[in-house]
């Protein structure tokens, strides 16, 4: 059912509406049924979701830098710049316009940054200061 979930997810990220009710929905699930599956795992439906959202932006950030905030927001499933600015500094320590700074300059990112989704999703990095 996990990987169900997930090849869900990859196809629906980009959707801001997007949501562990519209997954169960999709699978056939109750949404209680749906957040057990999700219990024996690292990760809970909401953090497999927002992994995929903020994996995806880092990506876009990295390969194409001069894009504006905004447009990769959207792309990737927020609602907006603002939603993704707070999720991706959460998550990685740094605001994605500093993100984009540091890879556009060839400073080397510090390892909080560098982590995967699903360790930064799971709470495993520990901020830059």
């Amino acid at each position: 059912m996990r990987t169900a979930a997930m090849d869900v997810i990859e196809r629906r990220y980009p959707d801001p509406a997007f949501d562990a009710v519209q997954l169960a929905d999709e699978l056939h699930v109750s949404r209680r049924q749906l957040y057990r599956y999700f219990a024996i795992g690292a990760r809970t439906v909401h953090e497999s979701i927002l992994g995929r959202r903020l994996a995806a932006a880092r990506g876009l950030i990295l390969s194409a830098p001069h894009r504006d905030l905004e447009s990769i927001a959207r792309e990737c499933g927020f609602v907006d710049a603002a939603a993704m600015r707070t999720r991706f500094n959460r998550a990685f320590g740094t605001s994605p316009a500093a993100f984009r700074r540091a890879a556009v300059d060839g400073v080397p990112l510090p390892g909080a940054m560098l982590l995967t989704a699903e360790q930064a999703a799971a709470g495993r990095h520990q901020p830059v200061a």
